[in-house]
């Protein structure tokens, strides 16, 4: 990574609480690729040693209701 690359990306990690807001979901009330996109470039940004800033509550609320929901693959299909 360029050197002082974290720091625009510390910005974006701390601008993701004003993002989701009280809202249940990036878009509002329904789950969309957008939540999973935010959620991939956050795990990603945990790799890389970068995390959503302690006082964001509204992020970390969203980004733990994401993470619990259960993936594509494990839903049960119909027979």
């Amino acid at each position: 990574m360029l050197k002082g690359g974290n720091s625009g990306s510390n910005v974006f990690l701390a601008e993701v609480d004003d993002l989701v807001g009280e809202k249940p979901f990036v878009a509002g009330d329904a789950f969309t690729v957008a939540d999973i996109d935010l959620l991939v470039l956050i795990d990603f940004a945990a790799w890389r040693k970068l995390a959503l800033p302690e006082d964001a509550t509204h992020a970390r609320r969203w980004y733990d209701a994401v993470s619990a929901r259960p993936s594509p693959g494990s839903v049960e299909k119909n027979p």
